[in-house]
């Protein structure tokens, strides 16, 4: 069914990602699992090459500019092109409006937001003529809700469901670049005990 595709799985190294990727290869896919932690990447691509999969780890931080569009060139210089992205990275925390210290809330918000804009930038300029061209976000199901666990930091993952930015990209591509996004319900670290 992805026989010939390249993909592109960020935060591919645990959860989630690994599932979606691990799906892909099976289907066919040449699967570039991306992570920032370098233990990850390597228990996942054993996973994935235990099972004769085709797979490429790729070290990268979507926050750093400069590194996703490195990684980007790794792949590209590998394999080629970039058919499908599955944005999935992202990371979760509180961060309570009276807490001085913002870090955690810019880091969440530079990872989960500013890191989809930035890895979806540096890909679409090479998915050929993006016919039948995915790019595919995951996001949580906290930041469409209102359970008594959500912090406020699961909002910015529902920043880019609201905003314009994908059809435009979408209409300066081509109509056959196709921008769902998921929202992710309960993974088995979910809900938190207590």
């Amino acid at each position: 069914m992805l026989q010939d595709k390249i993909a592109l799985v960020t935060g591919g190294a645990t959860g989630i990602g690994k599932a979606i990727g691990l799906q892909m290869a099976k289907n066919c896919a040449k699967v570039a699992i991306a992570s920032r932690n370098l233990s990850h990447l390597a228990g996942a691509t054993a996973e994935f090459e235990e099972l004769g999969l085709t797979v490429l780890p790729v070290s990268m931080d979507v926050r750093k500019k400069h590194d996703v569009e490195r990684a980007v060139d790794e792949i590209v210089s590998k394999w080629g092109a970039i058919h499908i992205l599955v944005n999935n990275a992202g990371i979760s925390g509180l961060s309570m409006i009276d807490d001085p210290d913002d870090s955690k809330w810019f880091d969440i918000l530079d990872t989960n937001l500013n890191g989809m804009y930035l890895i979806t930038k540096a890909v679409l300029k090479h998915m050929p003529d993006h016919n039948g061209g995915r790019v595919i976000n995951i996001s949580s199901v906290l930041g469409n809700s209102e359970f008594p666990v959500t912090p406020p930091t699961a909002q910015p993952s529902m920043a880019w469901l609201g905003s314009p930015v994908p059809s435009r990209w979408k209409s300066l591509t081509g109509a056959s670049l196709s921008i769902p996004s998921v929202l992710a319900g309960w993974t088995p670290k979910w809900p938190p005990k207590g």
